[in-house]
């Protein structure tokens, strides 16, 4: 049994001014892209992703069963048409690598040979971001980054007639055209959602860009850090652990201190990273692994939080993302800076966001053609920009929240797919951090917090007169449904 390390870092006590007794740091911080998960959260200038994070055809599954008549489409109004499809689906096909390589992180690796455990720790600090955008009017970048979630390779054929998804798009996210539903996979399935709603941003703000935030990242602003531990220095180590912090800006305790970029830098601890009231890390993959050069972290949740500015010089939003289905890759390599002699670099995070969670804190942004804060409309009156961008929010949906509901239909979740990299450095004091509160920034009744994606009832969008296929053979090809590995989409 390998001894599960932990990170803890002491509280600042700080000699406030006129005041010989200590105290802790508490403040409202801007909150960079800050992990709360595997592997902080940054850009890569390298290839958006490499033939080893592909399954190949060995890894496709069987056919599924032939799919039931399709049911009715849903008028304008709510109501289902009298006639449903009227022809039965086709058979389901091989599986996600039947038409496409699945984009999946590495398998684990046999267990270390001779039995004993590594003994290497090292600490890393987010250094960039690429979260997909490109400048208006060039090839889209964001379905080129993340991984398959779902092992499916969904096109926009399939997505206009309600298929090719593990999940249903409900009635509020179809077009009143019948045409380009939801976001479609990548070339190798990648499934990020987050990547179209940011493109959405940037091509209607100008001023959001992976590189604006990687500037504001570079000068100090909150990132993630990563701790791994009992790593063996090999290319491949069946189980290693990878604690993420959540810093706070690195002026927080010097103001106007900035980051060197050394390995010698470390940084304040945000108070969100431990469980309440304790210095236990709320987010450790104690079962992660090295594979072929590769570490591989995952946790059925995790934080994350995320820095946007819509409009330049106005107050950014923290928008707090808590993953499901998540897990991280990252390229192991040595590094001569600093005390550790290890970084992570080519990292790529997936995972999937509830789209309420999103849709709940939105009144953080200004509206961009008024200034004021983007509430829900007053009855009565016009929806404006608000309801473009919940538009753009709830229409994007293509994923379980939680796919362990037996119950569940329709999709709720938006995939996420993000590129960063990292450098060494140390986790510090802990910073405490006030949550933030919206509840003043928009009226009762008006507040995006008490809104949904999902109406009261929901009917099925089904594409009427066309029966959904069977669902695809399993990516895996049958594996043993009890692996934890990255590589299942559980």
């Amino acid at each position: 049994m390998k001894n599960h390390g932990k990170i803890a870092t002491a509280r600042r006590s700080v000699n406030g001014p006129g005041s010989g007794a200590g105290r802790v740091i508490t403040a409202s911080v801007n909150r960079g892209f800050l992990l709360a998960l595997t592997v902080a959260g940054a850009t890569s200038a390298c290839s958006v992703y490499d033939s080893s994070l592909l399954s190949h055809g060995a890894l496709s599954g069987s056919g599924g069963a032939s799919g039931s008549t399709g049911s009715g489409g849903t008028s304008a109004g709510g109501d289902t048409t009298a006639n449903g499809g009227a022809t039965s689906g086709g058979a389901g096909g091989t599986g996600a690598t039947g038409s496409c390589q699945s984009a999946t992180g590495p398998r684990r690796p046999p267990p270390n040979p001779d039995g004993l455990d590594g003994n290497i720790p090292f600490t890393v600090v987010q250094s960039d971001v690429d979260l997909g955008d490109a400048p208006t009017g060039d090839p889209i970048r964001y379905n080129t980054i993340g991984f398959d979630l779902d092992g499916l390779c969904t096109t926009q054929a399939q997505l206009n007639k309600n298929t090719g998804q593990e999940c249903k798009l409900p009635s509020w996210a179809t077009p009143s055209d019948q045409t380009n539903w939801g976001v479609p996979d990548g070339p190798n399935g990648q499934d990020n959602a987050i990547g179209a709603n940011i493109q959405f941003i940037r091509d209607r703000t100008g001023n959001f860009s992976s590189a604006n935030y990687t500037d504001s990242l570079k000068k100090g602003a909150s990132n993630a850090i990563v701790r791994v531990e009992r790593y063996n220095g090999q290319p491949n180590d069946d189980s290693v652990s990878v604690t993420i912090l959540t810093a706070g800006p690195f002026d927080a305790f010097t103001k106007g201190a900035t980051p060197k970029w050394d390995g010698t830098d470390k940084w304040p601890v945000n108070s969100s990273s431990y469980d309440k009231g304790t210095t236990t890390p709320s987010f450790v993959d104690s079962n992660a692994y090295v594979s072929n050069g590769k570490l591989v972290a995952s946790l059925n949740t995790a934080g994350l939080r995320l820095l946007v500015s819509l409009v330049q010089g106005s107050t950014p939003a923290y928008l707090t993302m808590i993953l499901r289905r998540a897990y991280a890759v990252c390229d192991l390599k040595p590094s001569t800076l600093g005390r550790w002699g290890w970084t992570l670099e080519n990292c790529t995070l997936a995972g999937a966001w509830r789209a309420d969670d999103l849709l709940h804190q939105i009144a953080q942004f200004p509206d961009i053609l008024t200034g004021a804060h983007l509430c829900r409309p007053a009855p009565g009156s016009a929806g404006g920009t608000y309801l473009v961008f919940k538009g753009s929010i709830c229409n994007k949906v293509d994923l379980f929240y939680n796919i362990n509901d037996p119950t569940a239909v329709y999709c709720d979740a938006m995939s996420i797919g993000v590129k960063f990299n990292t450098v060494p450095g140390d986790a510090g004091d802990t910073y405490n951090v006030l949550p933030v509160n919206d509840t003043a920034l928009c009226p009762p009744g008006q507040r995006p917090s008490d809104d949904s994606c999902q109406p009261p009832s929901v009917p099925d969008a089904g594409a009427g007169g066309s029966g959904a296929g069977g669902a695809g053979g399993s990516k895996d090809g049958g594996s043993d449904a009890s692996s934890k590995d990255a590589s299942t989409k559980g």
